[in-house]
């Protein structure tokens, strides 16, 4: 799956300095910098007492009319509006790094649910989609996305799958 847009990355380091300096050195213009902490960020990053300073980053050619930053309206900056955009960030990095391709070991005929005791759960977490399209070529966020299924119910339903021989997980460099 290639990458189409991306608006948005957010990097954690250790020498903040240190990150601006490269990333002004790759073009890009320091915004500015906005500290966060208190209980919605210690619920995010599931610390407690969290202080952290955020650096805003803008690459020279992200110049658009329709685009507005928090440069327009400070008050934008809030721990709960960055803490939501975050989590945001977060689930799309998890469920793009845990994505991948199964093959149906059974394509034809009956895969006995109810006899391995996967029948109940089946259609809640999305296993006769996971095992029709489970063709070696379509990932778990192809079949949510199809499906209109969480991807993590699908992945869920993937992994019993796998677990009750159905599946087997597919290798990027497989087809």
């Amino acid at each position: 799956m290639a990458i189409q847009r991306m608006d948005h990355v957010s990097v954690v380091v250790d020498d903040l300095e240190a990150a601006i300096a490269f990333f002004v050195e790759l073009g890009m213009e320091l915004e500015g910098r906005a500290p966060v902490e208190g209980p919605s960020v210690d619920s995010l990053i599931g610390l407690t007492d969290v202080h952290a300073t955020l650096a805003f980053m803008r690459t020279p050619d992200g110049e658009y009319p329709e685009y507005h930053t928090s440069a327009d309206d400070l008050s934008f900056i809030t721990a709960t509006s960055l803490g939501g955009s975050w989590e945001v960030v977060r689930l799309a990095t998890a469920i793009v790094q845990t994505d991948r391709r199964y093959r149906n070991n059974y394509p034809k005929g009956e895969p006995r649910l109810g006899a391995r005791g996967l029948l109940e759960d089946a259609a809640r977490l999305g296993m006769f989609w996971t095992l029709n399209f489970s063709d070696g070529n379509h990932g778990l966020l192809d079949i949510a996305e199809r499906s209109r299924v969480p991807f993590w119910s699908i992945l869920e339903g993937a992994r019993r799958l796998e677990a009750c021989g159905l599946l087997t997980a597919i290798d990027d460099d497989e087809q």
